[in-house]
């Protein structure tokens, strides 16, 4: 962009060639740290014309400021003549003239500094904008006096800082267009910054998934030396007829808890008889009233067995009397008493089937065959672990790949508009790696 305003006779009048940066040839195959290097050359180049647009407007600038320090050595210098009535005014234009003098040679004095990188681009532009500002302070506060009194100097200083903001125009656009035509070379290096943290992800969780695949092959593999094992043990004619008592002894349990829960359901209707009994006994007799009332069965001899079982039967024997004289009052004791009866009458049935199933039971344990069966438990528990992890680890696995991939069709992407960004800033066509150097 021209400096049309750099009015000043010695100012330049064409403007300053642009600085072309050295790029590859096109069709190269250039690296993530390649395509960086090419920008900071573009960005370089850029800067370099940047500084050779602005250095015109700050040799005139600084030919302003010298103006502009001539005319205060001349304002100083002048000898006001004053009218008759503008003599009682005299100390305060000398004072205001004494003051514009030192606010031009302060400011006139400074340095503007030399512009070579994009900061020292906005220092300048920055300096020039301040100085500019408090020469607009100075003399628009004392414009009329300077205008009156020193007519001469006031046009002269006028025209310096009008060729100062015309100047600080000039060098705001060449900023400005300098910003927009970096934003594409900026916007492309932050395209770098997220491919190589996409290529890092993606590397990341590459590798998560061959870990999960070296997972799941050890899991299959000791999978089927399980699967080998639980067959070879089931094949042994140990492992069958261990599984047969074992199928024995599970029925025998079965069958013992069911008769429990029989057994239960027959004391459970003369439940109430046993709890009123229990007031006022010895601690013994509320002991076994606690045992009918809980754990029946444990009366009848079987697994269990809490005492002599002739004393539960002479306990209920106790209870029957006592409903059946009225001693004690119950509100159904007519069915009361027929449970009674009944239990007492199927105790010696109920005492052989419960030591039957004991016997059973105690029986299919002193075959000590347990061992093979429960090895064989845990190997099929250990089967169903394995099984449930290869369900985790392949949706796992499902998971990193398809998250892999998305990502690597994002760095694709990006790549593909990377390219197109170079073609806009070289007009050259490139092909862009994922590569960092």
């Amino acid at each position: 962009m021209p400096f049309g305003l750099f009015k000043k006779k010695e100012a330049e009048k064409s403007e300053p060639a642009q600085i072309a940066p050295d790029t590859p040839q096109a069709g190269t195959m250039l690296s993530i740290q390649d395509v960086q290097s090419l920008l900071d050359s573009i960005e370089s180049a850029r800067v370099q014309s940047l500084s050779a647009r602005l250095a015109p407007a700050r040799e005139s600038a600084m030919r302003s400021l010298a103006s502009l320090a001539s005319i205060a050595d001349g304002m100083e210098k002048e000898k006001l003549k004053l009218e008759e009535l503008e003599k009682r005014f005299g100390s305060n234009i000398e004072n205001t003239k004494k003051m514009v003098v030192s606010a031009l040679r302060r400011e006139a004095s400074s340095e503007l500094p030399q512009v070579q990188t994009l900061g020292d681009a906005k220092k300048f532009k920055e300096r020039m904008e301040s100085m500019i500002h408090r020469f607009g302070e100075v003399t628009g506060s004392h414009s009329k006096m300077l205008n009156y009194f020193l007519k001469k100097h006031a046009s002269g200083m006028k025209g310096e800082l009008g060729d100062l903001e015309d100047l600080l125009k000039d060098v705001k656009a060449a900023i400005s267009a300098f910003e927009q035509e970096r934003a594409p070379v900026t916007r492309c290096s932050n395209m770098l910054n997220t491919i190589l943290q996409k290529t890092s992800s993606a590397r990341a969780e590459e590798q998560a998934a061959q870990a999960t695949q070296e997972r799941i092959s050890a899991l299959e593999s000791d999978l089927a030396k399980l699967k080998e094992e639980l067959a070879t043990l089931e094949g042994s004619a140990e492992f069958a007829q261990a599984k047969a008592t074992a199928e024995k002894l599970a029925q025998a349990e079965k069958r013992q808890e069911q008769f429990n829960a029989q057994v239960a359901e027959m004391f459970s209707h003369v439940s109430k008889a046993l709890s009123k009994y229990s007031y006022g006994v010895s601690k013994e007799t509320e002991r076994r009233l606690r045992v009918l009332s809980e754990e029946p069965w444990t009366a009848l001899g079987g697994e269990q067995q809490q005492g002599d079982t002739s004393s539960y039967s002479a306990l209920l024997a106790e209870v029957y009397k006592s409903v059946a004289s009225g001693q004690m009052q119950l509100k159904d004791s007519d069915k009361a008493l027929q449970y009674l009866a009944s239990i007492q009458s199927s105790l010696p049935q109920l005492q052989k089937e419960s030591a039957s199933i004991s016997a059973e039971i105690a029986a299919l344990h002193q075959e000590r065959i347990h061992g093979v069966v429960l090895h064989g438990r845990r190997v099929e528990a250990m089967m169903a672990e394995h099984e449930d992890g290869l369900i985790r680890e392949r949706q796992r696995l499902d998971q990193l790949r398809k998250q892999a991939a998305e990502t690597n069709a994002g760095v694709d992407a990006l790549l593909k508009e990377v390219s197109e960004t170079l073609f806009s800033l070289t007009g050259k066509r490139y092909v862009v790696s994922r590569q960092q150097g």
